[in-house]
């Protein structure tokens, strides 16, 4: 348990090459987790089709949602995030993905709020965080 919430698993879309890094680093240092949550990994080029539909669900992306273009972004949130309950986004707006597009993720979205990096200052194309 961290911070009040229990993990019993984790679902990890991403290139098929970090998925095997993952694997790797889980099987290396599995002794020196304290929680031991189920570990999936799911290739990205699915777009989350293999994420199964569970409730409780709780969707992360620290900023590659909104790197990617926006075809790529409409079949994620076409085949995975139907499948999910409750998430966060850090949105970047450098690549062309406006805030005011957050109503794309067909989600109640619950609190925005900006980012304030300390690398770089994007007064230009701001950072948020988005709760949905």
């Amino acid at each position: 348990q961290i911070v009040g919430v229990e993990v019993e698993n984790y679902h990890l879309v991403d290139f098929p090459e970090v998925g095997n890094l993952i694997q790797h680093y889980i099987q290396a240092n599995s002794s020196n987790f304290k929680v031991k949550p189920a570990w999936f990994l799911h290739d990205c080029h699915k777009y989350g089709e293999t994420v199964p539909s569970e409730d409780g669900l709780f969707f992360i992306s620290n900023y590659c949602f909104t790197e990617i273009d926006h075809a790529l972004r409409e079949k994620y949130i076409q085949t995975l995030l139907g499948k999910v309950s409750n998430g966060f986004i850090v949105w970047q707006t450098v690549f062309g993905c406006d805030i005011q597009l957050v109503d794309t993720l067909r989600k109640t979205i619950r609190f925005v709020s900006k980012e304030t990096p300390q690398t770089c200052p994007h007064e230009h194309a701001p950072n948020y965080f988005v709760y949905f």
